[in-house]
């Protein structure tokens, strides 16, 4: 199926908020599907969880014969569970409990719902979130064959991808509405009412306080009245308070406003914004409060729907990205094997150029998909905690120069001069050796891969003090735009995606960079213009102690060729 018209509509998957908008989308994959797999009829039903009920959204040719049949059916809590403990493909969900049951065999046999047609039904869900399903019709005469399996599982966590984004952006704006309306109310009733007001004496004595009190806080007058104050702020406001309060204690200071939590009757705290005022006579304090609690939740609340539908977005792009760098290499991987077949079956010899260029590009693009692999097994070792370090003691010096010259001579071949300089011939530290070429390789591979000016320099510094080791990598190349610098140490952040023709990634290289600099104590920063080039700089501490027992791997492969391998990997996605 022509890859182009699966994604050209989900370049930006944020901008797909309007119903019309992802249907739209949705029934061009759904009918491109259709055609390609020739069925009769698929539909898209959306689970709808206050009414546990699953509705049509989308219908095409004779799908929508079953409609009815399919999504009048209840969906009871324990039939849920049973939908998110199975895989991909389900079945009439009055009879999924009959099927799980049953043997493995019948698992896999498509439903007849008449004598003439089969329906084929498949699970919509992000993680554990059943979003509908994705059915498809058959004809008796005309049933789907085995081997589409795969690319109906692709379109369904495409479409999977599409609706999450949809209804997270859907909620987003009633829950801003929400707020607008609880704002609104708020404003109104403030206006009519301060919420509390009151006098204290300056040794923290409530001398009197308003009716509105008890409304707020739960609390009668009599309940405060002579009371300290201080006995009903939150333990952790308690210094703000007094700190304030010698503040207006000053001749020249007469007002202040602060934030601070106080102690209602039920137990609970509320957050009041209080305004305080010292008397004429010096001797007391008026104040004004207001209860923000609620806006304070419903601000976090937002920015907690907002940074989760960001999330959403973002994975949804690297799932297109990785997608996408994973066909690239595997498509010219099979075309040159279908070449060099199509030359074998013909009885025709390969000349030795011909094939030493199809093993050049067999090779080549196998790299590419390790170096994808890697990234994303070691990203999902960092996000559980299972990405180790192995420390031992090293001369880093020695580590660091080896892997710029097993780089040099691959520069040169693209008119890009490689200088290493350093204040110190011989340093011994702690520090995992793989993990630090790992770095370098990765600095000197975005230098060249985003330089692309002839004459290109990139100069690799170490410098050495007392406590700390810094290493910088600096080239001359297109630099990084002034607002992606934020990003360039995100997981998902790529600062030239519009190179995305002359190069291939995810974005996901420099936040492994900066992650194995934490993992040893240290950081790093970028300073960068645009057509000036980049300097990356980052530091090691030096006090690190090596592991009880240290793994050492540099009698796997003899240490020159095993750096060449792996830049061959490293730099697999640059090209020519």
């Amino acid at each position: 199926m022509d890859e182009i018209s699966i994604y050209k509509n989900l370049h930006d998957i944020d901008s797909l908020k309007s119903e019309e908008s992802v249907k739209k989308v949705i029934s061009h994959i759904c009918n491109d599907l259709l055609k390609y797999i020739k069925s009769d009829g698929i539909s898209v039903y959306i689970y709808n969880m206050s009414e546990g009920t699953i509705v049509p959204f989308i219908e095409l040719k004779d799908a929508k014969k079953y409609s009815q049949k399919y999504t009048n059916i209840k969906i009871e809590k324990d039939m849920l569970e049973l939908i998110n403990l199975r895989g991909m493909e389900l079945f009439p969900i009055e009879r999924i409990e009959t099927f799980f049951n049953s043997t493995k065999g019948e698992l896999y046999k498509l439903e007849k719902v008449c004598d003439k047609s089969y329906f084929w039904t498949f699970k919509l869900a992000i993680g554990d979130d059943f979003l509908g399903t994705f059915n498809i019709m058959y004809k008796s005469d005309n049933v789907c064959k085995n081997e589409y399996y795969d690319v109906i599982i692709h379109v369904c966590k495409l479409i999977s991808i599409i609706i999450s984004g949809w209804i997270l952006n859907k909620n987003l704006i009633l829950e801003n509405k929400k707020r607008i309306i609880v704002e609104n109310e708020l404003d109104e009733y403030l206006d009519k009412s301060i919420d509390l007001v009151s006098k204290y004496a300056i040794g923290g004595k409530l001398l009197s306080l308003s009716s509105s009190w008890t409304k707020v806080l739960g609390w009668s007058k009599d309940d405060l009245a002579n009371r300290d104050i201080y006995e009903y702020a939150h333990l952790d406001d308690i210094g703000i308070i007094e700190n304030l309060n010698i503040y207006l204690q000053n001749k020249n200071n007469k007002k202040a406003r602060l934030k601070s939590r106080f102690l209602c009757k039920n137990g609970t705290y509320k957050l009041i914004s209080w305004d305080i005022e010292r008397s004429r006579e010096g001797d007391a304090y008026f104040v004004t409060g207001k209860d923000i609690t609620n806006e304070i939740i419903d601000k976090e609340e937002k920015e907690a729907l907002e940074e989760k539908v960001r999330l959403e977005a973002m994975k949804s792009d690297l799932f297109t990205n990785l997608s996408h760098e994973f066909k690239t290499p595997l498509n010219i991987i099979l075309g040159t094997m279908q070449v060099m077949e199509k030359y074998l079956k013909k009885g025709n010899k390969i000349s030795k150029d011909d094939f030493e260029r199809y093993l050049k590009n067999i090779k080549q693009n196998s790299y590419r998909v390790l170096k994808i692999v890697n990234n994303v097994t070691d990203i999902s070792k960092m996000d559980i905690g299972y990405y180790e370090i192995h420390l031992s003691k090293n001369n880093i010096v020695n580590i660091i120069e080896d892997i710029c010259l097993s780089v040099v001579e691959y520069a040169k071949n693209k008119d890009i001069e490689i200088i290493f300089d350093t204040d110190c011939e011989e340093i011994e530290m702690v520090c995992d050796p793989d993990a630090i070429e790992r770095v370098i390789l990765n600095l000197l591979s975005n230098a060249i891969k985003y330089s692309d000016n002839i004459n290109g320099k990139i100069i690799v510094e170490v410098r050495n003090n007392e406590d700390f080791l810094f290493v910088s990598v600096k080239d001359n190349g297109r630099g990084i735009p002034k607002d992606k610098l934020k990003v360039i140490f995100d997981r998902f952040g790529q600062a030239n995606g519009d190179l995305k023709e002359k190069t291939e990634g995810s974005g996901i290289g420099l936040y492994l960079v900066q992650s194995i600099i934490i993992l040893h104590g240290g950081d790093i920063k970028v300073d960068s213009k645009e057509n000036e080039g980049s300097n990356f700089t980052f530091y090691l501490p030096k006090n690190l102690i090596p592991d009880h027992e240290p793994i050492n791997t540099s009698s796997i492969f003899e240490k020159p060729k095993f750096n060449i391998e792996k830049c061959k990997i490293e730099f697999s996605d640059i090209y020519n």
